[in-house]
């Protein structure tokens, strides 16, 4: 190789230039390796590249290294961390081209840039979002508590509703994010009835038009309460659309078919299985098979059709039950 043509062009960039042999023997280094790793060049010069790999990062190098000295014009990117001469750790991120001889490969030139404090600023706003995750989650657990206090046979409804909906949606295939942002929806989906005086929400009858009227409002109430909420999912929205029906019979806006989110339409389902399935002050648990016979002959009508095949293949066919105590829903 005639590193004369090449090495007055890599001596002063500021990414580390290294050259290794076919063995991962470092045949050259640039100046930038004293300024990132604080080596002299020629301090490295016939060592094993591998020497300086953390050991969770070597059979990764290893792939990386190996594909590049047998794939002629192979060129990867890979990250990989390398120590320093102080003993501690570089973030590094490269970018390997084989170098050919007449014939075959005959080594690697890898161009490696400092990505340390990146990898830094990536970890600490991950522990962030842990710690506004956990700070959020508490604040849903707080607000379905002051909801289910205040009426007695709602007890667990917004929990159950919730495992419904979730398995629902996950069976259909929705994102694992879409599923979180159905998660919190679910468990305050009822937050608007703390608006709803308690003696209709425990009254030992059915409703009349007044009282009906009344209960009606808490879609908008929730949604009046949260949206000013700062979330990454349409939390607010869906409060607000939950007792919304496919054919525009719903409240409290009438809307209808696709213009309902698909969350909202997913978790109605869940709520009217859930409601049915459970006693209420006014009259007795349903059998499940009544249940979903109601929903299935709703299917298309009032209920997402996609909706509806999913809840009943988790009853059918999966197995799913509500857990009454343990506060999860399992599918056996």
């Amino acid at each position: 190789m005639q590193r004369e043509f090449f090495q007055p062009l890599v001596e002063n960039v500021l990414d580390i230039i290294t050259v290794l042999d076919r063995d991962g023997i470092i045949s050259y280094g640039n100046s930038s390796i004293e300024r990132v790793l604080g080596y002299e060049p020629a301090e490295l010069l016939g060592q094993s590249f591998l020497e300086f790999i953390h050991p969770d990062d070597v059979q990764n190098v290893v792939n990386v290294l190996n594909g590049g000295t047998q794939i002629p014009g192979c060129l990867s990117s890979f990250e990989f961390r390398f120590q320093r001469r102080d003993g501690s750790w570089c973030d590094l991120e490269a970018l390997a081209k084989n170098l050919l001889g007449d014939s075959e490969v005959e080594g690697l030139v890898l161009s490696s840039r400092d990505i340390t404090q990146r990898k830094r600023a990536e970890e600490e706003l991950r522990r962030s979002f842990e710690r506004m995750q956990r700070t959020l989650d508490g604040m849903i657990t707080a607000l379905a508590a002051v909801t289910e206090k205040r009426d007695p046979y709602i007890a667990g409804h917004q929990r159950r509703v919730t495992q419904l909906a979730c398995a629902m949606a996950g069976e259909m295939g929705l994102s694992e994010e879409r599923i979180e942002g159905l998660r919190v929806a679910g468990t305050i989906h009822d937050i608007g009835k703390i608006n709803v005086p308690g003696e209709i929400l425990r009254k030992p009858s059915s409703l009349n038009d007044l009282e009906l009227a009344i209960v009606e409002t808490h879609p908008q109430a929730g949604c009046d309460l949260l949206k000013g909420m700062e979330s990454p999912w349409p939390v607010a929205q869906i409060l607000l659309q939950h007792h919304e029906r496919l054919d525009g019979s719903g409240y409290p806006k009438g809307l209808a078919g696709e213009s309902i989110l698909l969350e909202a339409r997913i978790l109605a389902i869940a709520d009217v299985v859930e409601a049915m399935a459970h006693r209420r002050s006014y009259r007795a648990a349903l059998d499940m098979g009544e249940v979903l016979g109601d929903v299935l002959q709703n299917k298309g009508v009032l209920y997402d059709p996609q909706g509806v095949d999913a809840c009943l293949r988790l009853f059918t066919e999966k197995g799913f039950v509500f857990e009454e105590d343990s506060g999860y829903a399992q599918i056996h």
